[in-house]
């Protein structure tokens, strides 16, 4: 189900709030897989396919007033939908790397390295 509603989105929303509880953040990569850019809280797990207005957008949830920085933010991920449709484009193009043959290909880099 979600693959069909995804691709039809401009935006996925995930303002984790879970700071030790998110391990990886497989929710806004599946979004990603599927050509729409994720809007995520600044949480460690995002950091390796999120990049700030490229794959997606990121909100300071640690700050003062969090709900202002997320309002603040889903405007700027909605003011142009241009640039959203590129972001998904992107997003996608760097969820290719999170792919099981790329990951299982890592890992056996990783394991020939370490029995060199």
């Amino acid at each position: 189900m979600l693959r069909r509603i995804l691709p039809a989105a401009t935006l996925f929303c995930y303002p984790s709030l879970a700071e030790k509880g998110e391990s990886f953040g497989l929710a806004a990569l599946e979004a990603m897989a599927c050509g729409t850019p994720p809007l995520v809280s600044s949480l460690e797990c995002f950091r390796d396919f999120v990049s700030e207005g490229r794959t997606g957008w990121v909100f300071d949830h640690r700050g003062a007033d969090p709900e202002a920085a997320l309002a603040k933010a889903l405007e700027a991920a909605m003011a142009d939908p241009g640039r959203a449709l590129e972001a998904g484009r992107r997003a996608s193009a760097a969820a290719r790397k999170f792919g099981y043959a790329e990951v299982a290909g890592s890992y056996l880099a990783d394991f020939r390295q370490l029995l060199e």
